[in-house]
C-alpha cells in the first residue's frame, strides 16, 4: 500500500520544516504516517 500514498516523507520533513514545528513532533508525524502505511483500508458495507 506505502507505494500508493501520496505523502511522502519529504513532504512531512518539509511541512515540519516551514512551521519551525519541534523535532518530537517531526517524529511523532513520521510514525504516524508509516502506521498508516502499514493499515489496510477499512471496509464499507453500507453508506446510509
Amino acid at each position: 500500500m506505502a507505494e500508493n500514498l501520496i505523502i511522502k516523507d519529504d513532504f512531512i520533513r518539509t511541512f515540519s520544516e516551514n512551521g519551525n514545528e519541534p523535532k518530537w513532533l517531526l517524529d511523532f508525524r513520521t510514525a504516524a504516517w508509516q502506521k498508516v502505511a502499514e493499515l489496510d483500508l477499512p471496509y464499507v458495507d453500507k453508506t446510509k
